[in-house]
């Protein structure tokens, strides 16, 4: 095939060559419902939209997208494209809390318009309603705009920037990754070689639109390729795993991935007799990346699933990240995925030694593949800068035509770029190593925190937290990640002013800290650790030494006055019995006792009798992966279908139990087995 310009060059040719082919199917959270779109349909609602953007002047503007995962998310962001208009890809908001780091993108970006759909039109307007921008709803009639009959001439430069990825963070300013047409190209040619996805692929996605991963590596490359996506929301697979799996057997889908923490979720949460209902013979790359790929989990979901036909030479563990666009290793030259073992008591000091598996202190990497073709890396000793030889742990740097030009309105020439004779290489933060040609991924030269896939600066949390609450010392907080059960988690570490240091009850304190880093951040710590003031280890310059934190967290060595992790002690036979009578009585009444007892085990920092009735469910620190593990123990235990996202919709607790109890008063008042969905 030809090489196009860009990427709806692409959606074009395959508009004409398959036209009736489905492009897109989108498993909807209703279950039964899907909905999908062909080629020739999707080339033409783009071309339509494409029309107006350009007619309304947008060309060469900024353009935030405000959407629920879906096809008119897909739309919008190709009508972008066509329309030379620079796509701002962004979550959806779910409440006050986010808008506030809504407003500075939007500002930051210089957006001048807002697109979303039209369920979303009124709740965007009113948490933002100092917004002097159009809001459009794009699956609407749009009003008439004076634009030519045809779609603007796909003419746009390589070097145009395509859309703009913002990277996480909250307090700071956020920093935008730009990507161009030629960048995005590049990296899906990448992808291409080393996926080997062809227009008989079929690829399967859960992850966010919004997200590099979901938009680069599933979404844009189906019509890279030609291919067919089957996709889902991140909250219909986080409510019930299975589905995906469930999806890639029925579908067929042949690509499909996610990182390390989904593998994991899928073995604890899928069991024997729905790996029975599963074929996924079809998997032929089952990548893993966005966050450490662990041998563990690697090993576990190959047993969990071998008698569903799941092939272990299907691992395709990878490394990536928005700054490369997207993929910039992971080429295989064996079946298998290749490890290391290495002394991990030696790896926080940055140091390898090689050891034997079986040895006590071994830590058993795994390899992140080559260096895809078209990349460059490089190795850069953290003190010399120079480049660092084989087996020699350094921060990596990258270039190649994949490669952004740095961030959206900021100094990227100090602060993200390296150059050398020949090439100008992007520091990526990370710290790794070469073996045999294979990159190794050890960890973060500024302590970047990767949790659940998703990235989160230090800095950004530690700011939340030291301004959480009047008896912390706003320059004394450390964040940091530690590995809990095979997986990432953020402990706050906070030192106490010196006249609170003798409080008595601290619980309001790590509540405070604990409901601030969520607001702000969107991630909720596993653990806070209340400190007396000057114990945080710093260097003689003043510096957080958070890595030196989190040995001392993990070995016992803080001098902590209380961790929320102490703070709740669940009593089980008052939560049975609790049970009994919400199930017996289903009274709003009996129901709110239970559900205290629910949210204080999901929780944990939070006793059942500090919960109110009339308490914000926002406020007891419910992130999305909490808020699916309450919704499926109230579905089983007491026989409900509640959906996740109703959760997000419900203020109070006691709201909560009155939506619960009406719940069970309809399916106790069925007739003809008829279900009733809430």
């Amino acid at each position: 095939m030809n090489s196009y310009a860009t990427l709806t060059h692409y959606l074009a040719h395959y508009a004409s060559t398959s036209p009736a082919k489905v492009v897109f199917v989108y498993l909807d959270e209703e279950e039964a419902n899907t909905c999908s779109i062909t080629y020739a349909e999707l080339n033409e609602r783009v071309t339509e939209l494409a029309r107006h953007l350009a007619g309304r002047g947008l060309g060469s503007q900024r353009a935030m997208l405000l959407y629920a995962e879906g096809l008119d998310f897909i739309v919008a962001f190709l009508a972008c494209l066509r329309a030379s208009v620079t796509a701002v890809p962004m979550f959806l908001p779910r409440g006050s809390k986010h808008m506030a780091r809504l407003t500075t993108i939007i500002s930051d970006s210089q957006s001048s318009a807002i697109l979303t759909s039209g369920k979303y039109l009124s709740r965007i307007q009113t948490g933002l309603p100092e917004l002097a921008m159009p809001v459009l709803a794009t699956d609407e009639p749009l009003e008439a705009v004076a634009f030519q009959e045809r779609a603007p001439a796909l003419d746009t430069a390589a070097n145009t920037i395509a859309f703009i990825q913002y990277t996480s963070g909250s307090t700071g300013r956020p920093k935008g990754v730009m990507v161009s047409h030629q960048n995005l190209l590049h990296n899906e040619l990448l992808i291409q070689q080393a996926f080997g996805c062809d227009e008989d692929s079929i690829i399967g996605s859960w992850l966010p639109f919004y997200h590099d991963m979901g938009l680069i590596g599933n979404i844009l490359h189906t019509v890279f390729t030609g291919g067919r996506g089957v996709l889902m929301s991140p909250f219909y697979f986080l409510q019930k795993p299975q589905r995906w799996l469930q999806a890639i057997s029925d579908y067929r889908v042949t690509h499909s991935g996610g990182p390390n923490f989904a593998f994991d979720l899928c073995v604890d949460r899928v069991d024997a007799a729905e790996v029975s209902t599963l074929d996924l013979s079809c998997w032929k790359v089952a990548y893993n990346g966005s966050e450490p790929v662990r041998a563990a989990t690697l090993a576990r979901f190959r047993a969990h699933f071998r008698a569903a036909g799941f092939q272990s030479n299907a691992f395709f563990p990878c490394y990536g990240l928005a700054e490369a666009t997207l993929l910039v290793s992971g080429a295989k030259t064996n079946p298998e995925y290749r490890t290391l073992a290495v002394d991990g008591d030696q790896l926080p000091a940055n140091q390898l030694c090689l050891l034997d598996p079986a040895e006590p202190s071994a830590r058993i990497l795994v390899a992140s593949g080559r260096v895809a073709d078209g990349m460059h890396v490089r190795i850069l000793d953290a003190t010399t800068q120079q480049e660092a030889g084989e087996l020699k742990i350094g921060e990596i740097c990258i270039a190649g035509d994949s490669t952004s030009a740095g961030y959206w309105n900021l100094d990227n020439e100090r602060i993200a770029f390296r150059s050398d004779d020949t090439q100008r290489y992007f520091k990526t933060g990370d710290l790794g190593f070469f073996h045999q040609r294979d990159l190794y991924i050890t960890g973060r030269l500024k302590e970047l925190l990767i949790i659940r896939g998703k990235n989160y600066y230090p800095y950004d949390i530690e700011f939340s937290a030291g301004t959480a609450h009047e008896a912390v010392e706003k320059n004394g907080v450390a964040a940091f990640a530690v590995e809990i059960a095979g997986a990432e988690e953020l402990v706050v570490l906070a030192e106490l002013k010196r006249q609170h240091a003798r409080t008595a009850d601290t619980r309001p304190i790590i509540k405070a800290i604990e409901h601030k880093v969520l607001d702000e951040t969107g991630l909720r710590p596993y653990d806070v650790v209340l400190v007396p003031p000057l114990s945080i280890p710093r260097t003689s310059s003043g510096k957080l030494q958070r890595v030196q934190c989190a040995q001392n967290y993990h070995q016992n060595y803080l001098t902590a006055l209380t961790q929320a992790r102490e703070t709740a002690v669940l009593d089980t036979a008052d939560y049975l019995l609790r049970l009994s009578k919400a199930q017996q009585e289903g009274t709003a009444e009996s129901i709110q006792h239970y559900l205290k007892m629910v949210l204080a085990s999901k929780l944990q920092h939070c006793p059942a009798d500090q919960i109110s009735g009339t308490q914000e469910l926002t406020s007891l620190g419910i992130d999305s992966l909490r808020s699916m593990e309450i919704v499926n123990t109230l579905n089983r235990e007491l026989s409900l279908q509640l959906d996740a996202t109703q959760l997000f919709q419900i203020n109070t607790v006691e709201e909560l139990a009155e939506k619960i109890e009406l719940s069970l008063w309809l399916n106790s008042k069925q007739e003809n087995g008829k279900e009733i969905i809430l």
